[in-house]
């Protein structure tokens, strides 16, 4: 089954247009011959149109390929097809609708090669007063009705194509490629920013699930990972691939591309991560997959020798792991102002409470899909916020800040005026910053506050059930040096009993005895390292200054610290 079979049998081709009631492909070939013929939509169907009309391609003068996505603007055209004859159109980028302004409106035709988006965009080409448009899908429709000699695709993914495509676009040697987990946060964010800024030269791609609100860098580029086509082609000419989790365009990595695993977590972990997890939750297929996956990997950034040893065993690496630090954790040690009491109007005084709870699933046995379960908040904020005040004489406020993973989800609970939800906001590192302490489960952000010192508590209702259903730990709980509760009101008696001093002395042995030493400098050595990768200087050993990075190519640990 292809993809125009595949529309018309879940009912896509079912419209109200009148335009689209009767026109069929001979109308379209009377109509384009000797014209410019426009493609609307950067998807399935320009593979299809090719592949439908390449013994009549010299009816045509050319044209290009238009689509509304910004994300798909600027993304050569040839990659969308294999069937599509070199240098065809005389746009060979995708391109937006203004390109119409340069043509008269009787030297071109519109062919929407859109499957589930024609309707939508048929109504702006009426609004905007252009009357000649065809719709891919519905001629398609009328002729397999009647005509079933067609050139199926196969079941040929639009993925295969671009894929066959990029084998030939060689790599750029000044290019980096940033891939993160979800928003714009984390390493990538703090390695990007000062890439940008001590190589202003580099041509920097940024990718994401969601393209930043507001950019602090404007000579970067940004795309969603819901465009494919684009993400593809930035992947495939980037000479520096970095990503925080595994790349989705992992099995088109070439040999002379170098991909960096960053991790999405600090320099420390609680929880079991990949390979950890999947071994006893896939089936052998599925793990053979992931083997792959791991296996496109050239380098890791590690913070600490418990950091290496566990991603190794995590991401069953054997190459050079490089010690950096933490990127993600250096705005806890900057001076930089950030806006976030103004813009959740919280005033100086009042102190910030950050509870940052990790999400939970339905079963340990699952193998393919994350089932998360509705939102998990065990917090009684009432009893905290009046523990807290009791303890300091201060107001407080409390920042509730759900797991990534439940961004999409509807959030039905109500909250107290106090609790406000900062989910949606995109740095939870930047919330660590302003906040004053922290309440935590089983997330590893609790070891951030921490860097700098500050109060972090454990409420830990269900920590039984959690390592029953959900994934094991990879340190044991009790030896955590934070105040550990099983219930709100053991939770209250923490607060009430909490010692700065000896809470101090607790975090600093427990950072020494896994070898953490967090200075604020991580972004910097990560940058070094890549800036040297780039320019063909990586070395082994202590480099050029104090904030440099250290190889190691130990297959189970190194000796090097930050």
């Amino acid at each position: 089954m292809d993809a125009i079979e595949a529309a018309i049998k879940n009912g896509y081709h079912i419209n109200d247009i009148p335009e689209f009631k009767d026109k069929t492909w001979g109308d379209f070939e009377r109509d384009c011959t000797g014209k410019y013929v426009y493609l609307f939509g950067a998807g399935i169907g320009v593979e299809s149109f090719f592949r439908k009309f390449q013994d009549k391609l010299g009816l045509i003068k050319g044209g290009g390929v238009i689509d509304n996505n910004q994300d798909m603007q600027g993304f050569p055209v040839e990659c969308l097809s294999t069937c599509m004859p070199d240098n065809f159109f005389k746009n060979s980028h995708i391109t937006d609708i203004s390109v119409l302004s340069d043509v008269s409106a009787d030297e071109y035709v519109i062919l929407i090669t859109s499957i589930k988006k024609y309707a939508e965009i048929a109504l702006t080409l009426k609004q905007l007063g252009i009357t000649n448009y065809y719709s891919l899908l519905c001629m398609e429709y009328f002729f397999r009705k009647e005509n079933y000699n067609y050139l199926p695709l196969n079941g040929v993914s639009l993925y295969e194509i671009v894929a066959q495509k990029l084998k030939g676009y060689p790599v750029r040697p000044n290019k980096v490629y940033i891939e993160t987990y979800y928003t714009y946060e984390g390493h990538g964010k703090s390695i990007l920013k000062k890439l940008s800024n001590m190589r202003p030269d580099l041509d920097i791609v940024w990718v994401g699930k969601y393209r930043p609100a507001v950019s602090d860098i404007p000579n970067v580029r940004y795309i969603t990972n819901n465009n494919v086509s684009s993400m593809m082609y930035e992947f495939a000419t980037s000479k520096i691939l970095l990503t925080d989790g595994i790349p989705s365009c992992w099995d088109i990595k070439k040999a002379d591309q170098i991909l960096i695993q960053m991790k999405h977590w600090s320099s420390i972990t609680l929880k079991e991560f990949y390979w950890y997890e999947f071994k006893d939750r896939c089936t052998n297929d599925e793990l053979k997959i992931e083997k792959e996956k791991y296996s496109k990997l050239d380098y890791i950034f590690v913070g600490s020798k418990f950091d290496e040893d566990t991603c190794r065993e995590g991401f069953l690496f054997e190459g050079p792991s490089v010690y950096v630090g933490s990127p993600r954790s250096d705005v806890l040690f900057g001076k930089e102002s950030l806006p976030i009491r103004e813009i959740y109007n919280i005033s100086p005084q009042t102190k910030i409470l950050l509870y940052a709870p990790t999400f939970r699933l339905y079963e340990k046995n699952w193998k393919r899909k994350w089932k998360t379960i509705d939102v998990f908040i065990d917090l009684d904020f009432e009893n905290i916020k009046k523990s807290l005040e009791d303890k300091t004489g201060d107001e407080w406020v409390i920042f509730l800040r759900l797991h990534p993973i439940l961004s999409d989800q509807k959030k039905d609970f109500s909250l107290p005026k106090y609790v406000i939800d900062v989910s949606d906001y995109p740095d939870s590192e930047e919330l660590v910053v302003v906040s004053n302490a922290m309440v935590a489960d089983y997330s590893s952000i609790m070891f951030e506050p921490a860097f700098v010192k500050k109060p972090v508590f454990l409420l830990a209702t269900d920590k039984d059930e959690y390592l029953r259903r959900e994934r094991g730990f990879l340190i044991n709980y009790e030896t955590l040096p934070f105040p550990i509760a099983e219930s709100n009101e053991e939770l209250a008696k923490n607060v009430a009993n909490f010692d700065y001093d000896s809470y101090v002395k607790k975090v600093d042995a427990f950072f020494e005895k896994y070898g953490l030493h967090e200075d604020g400098h991580a972004s910097e050595r990560a940058t070094r390292f890549i800036l040297d990768l780039l320019d063909g200087m990586v070395h082994e050993g202590k480099a050029r200054d104090e904030v440099d990075y250290v190889v190691s190519n130990a297959i189970r640990g190194g000796d090097g610290e930050c």
